[in-house]
């Protein structure tokens, strides 16, 4: 197994041909931090030009949860201003763009949470597959705060505009 980049918490390795991006925040249940955002992109990058990869498998690090979502302790100081805002959700969207954009199939293997942003990732992705521990959710109601209108977009095509707006709307948990 090859380790071919890494940032201290998330991690790719290739395998027979499988590319798995680890996602390892165990103090935050496997949130992305801003610093996450940015490095995706360039993490897919280096995947997408090594010709052993075949496939991208993305999944939280063994015995973690998918992903609970952005990490909103961040939030206060990082979108406390209209440009700091934009920042963060062009981080995202770099994120999520980079995913869609990938030359190779993307698999999201979804366990525990898929929370906000994890649930931007896992919808762009080619196919996601999910344990019977999986619960979804987009709580950016309750937190009153936006969602990039790109990564709706993701939502949208991958449950459909009822169950999006649901989602989007209530805030409400659904499991696998």
């Amino acid at each position: 197994m090859a380790i071919i980049s890494a940032t201290p918490k998330l991690r790719v390795t290739i395998d027979f041909g499988v590319a798995r991006l680890y996602i390892e925040n165990p103090a935050k249940r496997n949130a992305f931090d801003f610093e996450m955002w940015r490095a995706l992109p360039s993490l897919l990058r280096a995947v997408d030009v090594e010709e052993e990869a075949r496939v991208l498998v993305i999944s939280g690090a063994p015995g973690l949860p998918f992903c609970s979502g952005a990490d909103i302790s961040e939030f206060s100081n990082l979108r406390a201003t209209s440009e700091g805002g934009r920042i963060y959700e062009d981080a995202n969207v770099e994120a999520f763009d980079a995913i869609s954009n990938l030359s190779k199939p993307t698999i999201a293997a979804v366990s525990g949470f898929c929370m906000g942003g994890g649930f931007g990732i896992a919808a762009a992705c080619d196919l996601r597959i999910a344990d019977a521990q999986a619960t979804f959710a987009i709580p950016a109601a309750k937190l009153g705060v936006g969602y990039p209108p790109s990564a709706m977009a993701y939502v949208v095509a991958a449950v459909g505009p009822q169950l999006a707006f649901d989602l989007f709307y209530t805030a409400r948990r659904l499991t696998a």
